[in-house]
């Protein structure tokens, strides 16, 4: 009956996984949702969030934390993309991230982003010891900028400072306290670090009527000090003071005193006198100015930039001064940056692959003082996708009604088409693709090839166009549905109240036989762990069955006979036997067919001559073989199909023929896997296998014959050479001697005829149809 051990074990087994699994259902084709769900984790995330692209498609802005749900996404593979990170935030695991999506589907891609740190910071503490302490503490100043009051003995953390050197001083220390060490101290920061920076201060008694001496900074001029300054009172220790600022030193003894201005930038000059004079009275405050004017020493860079072509970066550049990232800047716009007098290299960064940078990325600059020197790009951006416009066109009768597939490159994309209709791909890598047609109704063919080869050009798009061709379903077919569960696996009939089909309920492991009698199927026959897999008969009263055990069970196979009234067992009891197949002239003329349970198993053939069971050797699968159908005219023109392996090769199938005596290799068809055959007179027989194929044998030779489908076909039977029909996954074909047309589009599994009419298993039903 056609089916191989691989076949059955695999029906049988997808059977299992679908009840295991609750009987999930495959989704209709169409479109799927595509939820794209970020996190983000560490210190200074990106502020202004990302960019997601869907196959260099538009972009998508998504939160630091969020979801992105994403509709209407065709079914197939696709890639995701994260952008727009800031440059310290970086994308854990593969970026862009691959996803394949089917139908109706909701398919989720996490993206998780881990941000570092940029800058660091300094905790500036203050120990102060002695009678007298300053009352309102000290000013805490960072490169000349005032940063907070430190209290007496307290911590002050100053966060944000760029990698690099810092100073960092102690202003407004009281006129009767020192600060211990050096004050302003420089410091080394590093990003994502905080370091500790104490100050010492000791305070004793002021002396009697004190004052405040008040002291203030006022800087102007292009370029100011970048470190602030320092001064001291009457030469004493220095303090710490802002560009522009103002501090006040308290227990100021009464009295004349000088205060020197110092650490100014060698641009930098004090205007009058320096040290100052200045007079203390008790109990009051007096005031000591100083104005500060600082020349320019830096010049501009004004860096500009214009983007042409298609598609553009889609988050812009960076601008970088002498390997320092300096601003972020558009696809098209302007930005300065300020430099030292002297030469430098600008560079423009983080330019996609697809654009090109016109005289290179990188450029000298001579900067002047107080001139702005224009350092121009300009950006060209080239597609390195284009698109597919695919088209199809369909003709004949019963078209097909729900459409077809567009599938890219064996799966790289899907996408639906109308069975008179266009449709494009888009986002396509440029080069060479396979466009196939696929989900093809089984009444319809693609005359000249459902598989196109063609080349995107980059930022263009290329057409494949299809033609296909439908023919009509033809004759009526009568479906008898079968019990709900059971899963046939083959099938016998004398008339349409007369019919045997062995099989499986899902989820059991026992054989079963079932007899339907124009009414209801009723259950004849089971067995525990024992797939029958052929029958076969003569009359209603001698009908057949083969099997083999299954679970690891070592029981013989079984053959089994039906009398018209019951099935008893009448085969050899060889432990090791697994039969496929059964087939014979009379019940004295029997043949089965499978494998011995060996290492490595061998195809098995055996003879029942109507008292005793012999075996028949010399075929030739021998090796890892097994026959999986039997057919036949005579006992002296026997048909055996079946196929073997040596170690490590793949699988080949043949045909051998018995005339009575001897077997001998018939056909072998390597390149096909042959699932059925049978003859329907002397030297005449058929043969079916995947992807199509059917083969006629003359005598001489087994030749291809035109077929109407591409799917597989799994069992052939004829009561003549212009009356045969196949089946399988291309539905019901039917030949009349001159040609193979579509009989119906309903896959089927087995097939069995008389004279006058003709049965078809299927996965849930037996087709029935007279007038043969």
């Amino acid at each position: 009956m056609g089916n191989t051990h691989v076949q059955l074990l695999s029906s049988f087994l997808l059977l299992a996984v679908a009840v295991g699994c609750g009987g999930d259902s495959v989704n209709a084709p169409g479109t799927a949702t595509l939820a794209i769900t970020t996190s983000t984790s560490g210190v200074e995330p990106d502020p202004d969030g990302y960019i997601v692209q869907i196959d260099a498609g538009a972009e998508q802005a998504i939160q630091t934390a969020g979801t992105l749900q994403v509709p209407d996404v065709a079914t197939g593979d696709h890639t995701v993309l994260l952008a727009g990170m800031a440059s310290n935030c970086t994308v854990q695991g593969d970026n862009p991230r691959a996803v394949s999506l089917a139908s109706g589907q909701t398919a989720s891609i996490d993206f998780s982003v881990t941000c570092t740190a940029t800058t660091g910071g300094v905790q500036v503490t203050a120990a102060t010891s002695g009678p007298s302490p300053d009352a309102d503490g000290y000013t805490v100043t960072v490169d000349g900028t005032d940063r907070g009051v430190l209290g007496v003995s307290a911590a002050l953390s100053i966060a944000g400072l760029t990698p690099g050197d810092h100073v960092v001083g102690l202003g407004g220390v009281a006129g009767n306290c020192q600060v211990g060490g050096n004050n302003p101290r420089t410091i080394s920061v590093t990003a994502g670090a905080n370091l500790d920076l104490p100050f010492t201060v000791t305070c004793s008694t002021p002396a009697p009527g004190s004052g405040t001496l008040r002291i203030q900074t006022t800087t102007t001029g292009p370029d100011p000090d970048p470190n602030g300054y320092t001064f001291a009172l009457d030469g004493g220790p220095t303090q710490s003071i802002g560009v522009s600022a103002s501090t006040s030193l308290s227990n100021t003894s009464a009295g004349a005193h000088t205060v020197e201005l110092s650490s100014l930038a060698s641009n930098c000059a004090v205007q009058g006198e320096n040290p100052r004079a200045v007079t203390v009275q008790g109990g009051t405050t007096a005031d000591v100015s100083f104005a500060i004017v600082c020349a320019a020493t830096t010049g501009t860079i004004r860096v500009s930039v214009s983007t042409s072509g298609a598609p553009i970066d889609p988050d812009g550049y960076g601008v970088k001064v002498d390997d320092r990232s300096r601003r972020t800047l558009g696809t098209s716009g302007a930005t300065t940056v300020a430099a030292p007098a002297g030469d430098h290299t600008v560079e423009l960064t983080g330019v996609a692959p697809n654009c090109q940078v016109a005289e290179g990325r990188a450029r000298p600059v001579t900067v002047e003082v107080g001139a702005v020197r224009q350092v121009s790009f300009a950006v060209t951006c080239t597609a390195t996708t284009g698109a597919i416009q695919v088209s199809v066109t369909s003709s004949g009768s019963s078209p097909d009604l729900d459409g077809y597939i567009v599938d890219l490159d064996d799966g790289g994309a899907r996408k639906p088409i109308d069975a008179n209709g266009t449709t494009t791909l888009t986002g396509v890598a440029a080069g060479g693709h396979t466009v196939t047609l696929i989900a093809v109704a089984l009444n319809c063919t693609v005359p000249e090839g459902a598989e196109q080869f063609v080349t995107v050009p980059a930022g263009g798009t290329v057409e494949a166009r299809f033609a296909v061709v439908c023919s009509p379903t033809g004759d009526a077919w009568t479906a008898v549905s079968l019990p709900t569960g059971f899963r046939g696996s083959a099938i016998y009939g004398t008339s349409a109240t007369d019919i045997f089909v062995s099989g499986v309920y899902e989820g059991s492991s026992d054989g079963l036989i079932l007899h339907y009698d124009g009414q209801t199927w009723s259950e004849q026959f089971r067995t525990n762990q024992v797939l029958l897999g052929g029958l076969w008969g003569s009359a209603a009263t001698n009908v057949f069955a083969a099997g083999h055990p299954t679970g690891g069970s070592l029981s013989p196979g079984l053959v089994l006979r039906y009398d018209g009234s019951g099935w008893s067992d009448m085969g050899p009891q060889g432990e090791f036997d697994h039969f496929l197949t059964v087939w014979g002239t009379s019940p004295s003329d029997l043949f089965v067919g499978g494998w011995f349970d060996a290492i490595p198993s061998t195809g098995l053939i055996r003879h029942y001559d109507g008292t005793a069971w012999s075996p028949l050797t010399g075929h030739p699968f021998g090796a890892n073989g097994e026959i999986t159908d039997l057919t036949g005219v005579s006992p002296t023109e026997v048909y055996a199909l079946g196929s073997s392996a040596d170690e490590g090769a793949s699988r080949t199938y043949g045909i051998a023929r018995y005339d009575g005596t001897a077997w001998t290799p018939s056909f072998a068809a390597a390149a096909q896997q042959l699932n059925g055959v049978w003859a329907v007179g002397a030297n005449d027989a058929f043969a079916v296998a995947n992807a199509g194929y059917i083969f006629r044998y003359d005598g001489a030779a087994w030749n291809p014959m035109l077929s109407p489908t591409g799917n597989n076909l799994t069992d052939v039977w004829g009561n003549s050479g212009t009356n045969v029909y196949a089946v399988g996954d291309g539905g019901i074909l039917h030949y009349d001697g001159s040609s193979w047309s579509f009989s119906s589009s309903e896959p089927g599994r087995r097939v069995w005829g008389t004279d006058s009419e003709v049965f078809v298993l299927t996965d849930t039903a037996v087709l029935r149809k007279s007038g043969t």
